[in-house]
């Protein structure tokens, strides 16, 4: 039996605080009209008044955030101020999942993921890692107390980067353990060596590096966010400020991506030298669809305009999407603010207006805007 958790949100003395309140069995059907219905019963049990709601937040399942049968929409249309807004912890982990369509991409993950599961899915694996980290010199190892590479989370994308940092923390270990599994058909079955020297070239493929760099720094962009939006205690004018924070820190990164990129290049570079392997970009051809073939005269070029710029236009695309009924949603009341309200007296007073009238019941009495 499916069942769906309740979780209240609300103020006490000024600070904002979330209680679980319980489970309740969807035993009647998983439809917004179903749903809907069984929070506003199980809310009335708790003795709370359905009327002073101010605020849902789902994920963006369709029978959730449908725009005329979702649960919030059917809530909303019984209590006007009790406005949807979509978890923007979630919102995020989907920007990131719509980055990882491209092919380059998506092969890099899909090798990560392949490389952790080879020694998750066997100890004796995963001894000969740890017996190859053991042996190696300290100075090529960023963290030597780390024996097991991160798997990938396979729901919030965002968590992935710390999958990225210790792939890189490892990488080194990783290719001579590949090495010594692959060439010692004595000691292990066909299939494992045959896994290893596929991973051992599939990690080594400077296509798999440079997309590896491109990603990994943009990721620790969005970690920060990440964690500041999963904060108990935030508010929506917190959230605003965390999200365009970091979109415009994209665009800026964005408008000198020739010199980002650059600095991210020669990181994969490097990676690169440390296993004796060349720059180089997968051949082009006239026709092609499985491959990113765009026109590229040096690899610098070539990942530049198959890796960073897809994927920098991608993250800003999906951030103006998915954030924008938030900022639409926060901009009236931040016309409040005096710096916003200088800048543009004319259309902040219009705001205000308009925000006074969707708050009018919780004025205090008297209160004139």
């Amino acid at each position: 039996m499916e069942q769906m958790p309740i979780v209240l949100r609300f103020v006490h003395n000024f600070t904002v605080k979330e209680k679980f309140l319980g489970f309740v069995n969807c035993d009647s059907g998983l439809t917004g009209q179903v749903l809907a219905e069984k929070i506003e019963s199980a809310v009335r049990t708790w003795n709370l008044d359905p009327e002073k709601w101010r605020g849902q937040g789902y994920d963006g399942a369709a029978n959730m955030a449908g725009r005329l049968n979702g649960c919030a929409a059917v809530i909303q249309r019984q209590h006007p101020q009790a406005v949807y807004m979509h978890c923007s912890s979630h919102a995020l982990n989907l920007c990131v999942m719509a980055t990882s369509q491209t092919a380059l991409v998506s092969n890099m993950w899909s090798t990560l993921r392949e490389a952790s599961l080879f020694f998750e899915n066997s100890p004796k694996r995963q001894q000969k890692l740890e017996a190859v980290i053991n042996d190696m010199p300290a100075e090529l190892l960023n963290d030597s107390r780390k024996l097991k590479l991160q798997s990938l989370c396979r729901t919030r994308w965002v968590q992935r980067h710390t999958a990225l940092v210790s792939f890189a923390d490892f990488y080194l270990a990783a290719v001579a353990t590949f090495e010594e599994i692959a060439g010692d058909r004595a000691g292990w079955n066909a299939d494992t060596c045959n896994m290893a020297s596929s991973l051992l070239r599939a990690i080594t493929d400077f296509s798999f590096l440079a997309t590896f760099s491109v990603v990994s720094n943009l990721m620790a962009y969005i970690q920060g966010l990440s964690i500041g939006l999963q904060e108990k205690s935030l508010d929506a004018c917190r959230a605003y400020n965390q999200v365009s924070s970091v979109q415009k820190t994209l665009e800026d990164i964005r408008s000198k991506v020739n010199t980002y990129h650059a600095t991210w290049y020669q990181e994969a570079a490097d990676m690169a030298a440390s296993v004796n392997v060349e720059p180089s970009m997968p051949r082009t051809c006239g026709r092609q669809r499985g491959r990113d073939n765009v026109p590229a005269t040096t690899p610098e070029e070539y990942f530049r305009r198959a890796v960073s710029i897809p994927l920098l236009d991608e993250l800003l695309e999906q951030f103006t999407r998915r954030f924008g009924p938030l900022q639409q949603k926060i901009g009236k009341g931040m016309s409040l603010m005096p710096s916003v309200l200088l800048a543009n007296p004319v259309q902040a007073k219009a705001d205000i207006m308009s925000f006074a009238a969707e708050i009018e019941d919780d004025l205090p009495a008297g209160c004139n805007l």
